[in-house]
């Protein structure tokens, strides 16, 4: 029978401690939501003047300049666990082959290459998004 591995019996606890972790997490920040609506909505109250428009040009100013960079950085993030993810496999799988040295030197060369590339796509992207973000078409005038 298949031989088992320290590694296969801690990944079911592995996986319910990440799955814990990650709610409470999102619990926590669902609460940070809560509170900063809450205070958002006081403060709104307490001006005098406050006005439908004025309350539309905050929203599209932090949707702009708030909410859609945070989207990016989240979406990057996201996209580097996963290609660290898919790399750790390949790897894995290549080192289950038992390559030889120069065969390992090579692959770890066109690794390390391929992950510059990456680094510098990921850098033409955020400057692109940066230049984007930095020309408001937000008027605080009218």
């Amino acid at each position: 029978h298949p031989m088992t591995t320290t590694n296969d019996v801690n990944q079911p606890d592995q996986q319910t401690a990440c799955e814990k972790l990650i709610n409470q997490r999102l619990e926590e920040l669902n609460e940070e939501i809560q509170y900063y609506q809450e205070k958002l909505l006081a403060k709104k109250n307490s001006l005098i003047g406050f006005t439908l428009t004025m309350n539309e040009t905050i929203e599209k100013f932090v949707k702009e300049f708030g909410i859609k960079p945070l989207e990016l950085k989240y979406q990057l993030k996201t996209a580097i666990v996963i290609h660290d993810f898919e790399l750790e496999i390949l790897e894995r799988k290549y080192m289950a082959e038992k390559p030889n040295e120069y065969q390992y030197e090579i692959a770890k060369r066109l690794s390390n290459m391929r992950r510059q590339v990456e680094k510098s796509k990921r850098a033409l992207m955020e400057l692109k998004h940066g230049v984007f973000f930095n020309k408001s078409s937000v008027s605080f005038d009218s």
